[in-house]
């Protein structure tokens, strides 16, 4: 039986090369965690990518998030890491950079949002307390903190500011400020700590902080709710445990990608390891972090799809029609040749892994996560298909953009001239391409449009006789057959030679 060589830990998903460990809070969830120290594979956060990080505050239950400008001003991308270690990229709706606030949003729904309060209602010396996700960048901690202290004083500066004693450091910028009641009343500001009293006094005295109060955001909080925000009926006080606990959710780091440091399409976080008798220089089976959505939890999906490489050294054979080299996709393979290399694949895993962990098929749910749309209606794939119109893997325009990945284009009309193929592109394979050709998307991800359509784990529909594929292929020339949401169906017993898959590695309740 062969063992998997557990080896290198990957990140930067656009250059392909292992990188050192780095502490840094990219969130990686706590059962993503888990599976890698499993593996034994250290815990990298994405730190040649963020600039900076900071809190926030979900403020609307459609994902509408309080911050500070200066903790978002200057992103390239942002991205907003949820209690639950989904991470979601969000846009900027506002800034007030007069009052350092700013307004985002992100694509969910059905969010816990923040009670908010009467920040005119705080007196001085009542109890507050500061919730956030202090030194993130320093300490590598994705867990949010909390600190209770006093409203010690009302300032006015250019704004007013409330004065507080709670202990604030970089990283709290832009979290909430809560009362006893556990209503939001102000955002913290960490920043105004030391370039505040620098500028007046040459000095940085301890305990001494702020927060703007809410009544600042008013402006930004018409936005989610024209008419007034909800006040909560019954206010009583609780116990600073109870803030904690319901506040937590609706806590969020915040992390600005500034510039164009990071690698291309987004870095994601994962690990690779080695197939006795993968040749030489062939690419190895690597494993990607993919954040979650709604129900579909972060998970640990292929960065490539399967290659002939990898499926030989595991089965022995090489099934595919088009055999270019070891890191072209393998096709001519069924589902069922899929789930028992799986099988395979599980059953290579070191003994003290078995039983926790399982190699499987992505769910079409989970498909639909990594390829970046948002959440469908529906409980089967037959019910999800075509659901979204006009958005592709590349974005919104037709016909594909130049490199985007490997379709009917050109070089497929010179060798099969009977084909129907895309007007003007050109991608420069004819048929399947090696893994990795194109650039990857934003989660790092490569080939989940074009080369070879991949099998999912799920039925696709309730009669159950026939299962459901995802991604365009090499052959595909039309619009709709290259829709994010465009599904595809075939038995499982089906083999085409523009039929691929990718696997998805299975924790705990996921195992399959």
């Amino acid at each position: 039986m062969r063992i998997l060589l557990l080896g290198l830990v990957c990140l930067l998903a656009g250059s392909g090369e292992p990188v050192s460990a780095a502490a840094h809070p990219r969130a990686t969830p706590p059962e993503l965690r888990s599976v890698m120290a499993a593996f034994g594979v250290a815990d990298i956060g994405d730190a040649a990518t963020v600039e900076s990080s900071g809190s926030g505050f979900i403020i609307h239950p459609d994902g509408y998030i309080l911050s500070n400008n200066h903790v978002v001003d200057g992103a390239d991308k942002i991205d907003v890491v949820l209690h639950d270690g989904t991470i979601l990229r969000a846009k900027v709706i506002e800034v007030d950079a007069y009052k350092d606030l700013s307004l985002l949003k992100i694509e969910a729904k059905g969010l816990t949002a923040a009670p908010l309060g009467d920040s005119d209602k705080l007196e001085v010396a009542e109890t507050v307390m500061a919730i956030g996700f202090p030194l993130s960048d320093i300490i590598g901690s994705a867990t949010a903190s909390a600190f209770e202290g006093k409203l010690n004083a009302r300032r006015e500066d250019k704004i007013e500011l409330l004065q507080i004693d709670a202990a604030v450091n970089p990283g709290n910028s832009g979290g909430p400020l809560v009362n006893e009641c556990g209503e939001v009343i102000g955002v913290i500001v960490s920043k105004l700590n030391a370039n505040y009293f620098l500028e007046k006094a040459d000095m940085i005295p301890e305990r001494v902080n702020f927060a703007i109060p809410l009544r600042e955001a008013r402006g930004l909080l018409k936005t989610p709710y024209p008419y007034g925000w909800p006040k909560l009926k019954d206010r009583i006080k609780l116990e600073p445990k109870a803030i904690f606990k319901a506040m937590k959710p609706a806590t969020v780091l915040i992390l600005n990608h500034g510039g164009a440091k990071g690698a291309a399409g987004g870095a994601g976080r994962g690990f690779e390891f080695d197939l006795p008798g993968l040749p030489s220089g062939a690419k190895k089976l690597a494993l990607v972090q993919v954040p979650g959505l709604g129900s579909v939890k972060p998970f640990f999906m292929g960065k490539y799809e399967i290659t002939q490489g990898q499926y030989e050294a595991l089965m022995d054979k090489n099934p595919s029609k088009f055999k270019n080299g070891p890191d072209y996709p393998v096709e001519m393979v069924s589902w069922d040749d899929a789930k028992e290399f799986c099988r395979q694949l599980t059953a290579g895993l070191p003994d003290k892994l078995k039983g926790q962990f399982a190699f499987r098929l992505p769910t079409d749910a989970e498909w639909s996560v990594a390829v970046g749309l948002p959440q469908e209606n529906g409980s089967t794939p037959k019910e999800k298909h075509e659901q979204i119109k006009d958005v592709y893997p590349w974005g919104t325009q037709w016909p594909p953009p130049s490199g985007a990945g490997n379709y009917a284009d050109k070089a497929s009309k010179q060798k099969h001239p009977s084909y129907t193929v895309i007007e003007g592109y050109a991608d420069g394979y004819a048929d399947t391409a090696p893994v990795g050709s194109f650039k990857p998307n934003q989660v790092g991800l490569y080939d989940l449009s074009g080369n070879v359509c991949e099998w999912c784990e799920d039925w696709y529909d309730s009669d159950q006789k026939c299962r459901g594929l995802r991604g365009g292929s090499w052959d595909h020339n039309a619009p709709r057959y290259l829709l994010s949401s465009f599904r595809d169906v075939n038995s499982p017993d089906g083999r085409y030679e523009d039929v691929g898959f990718r696997v998805v590695l299975g924790v705990g309740g996921s195992v399959r």
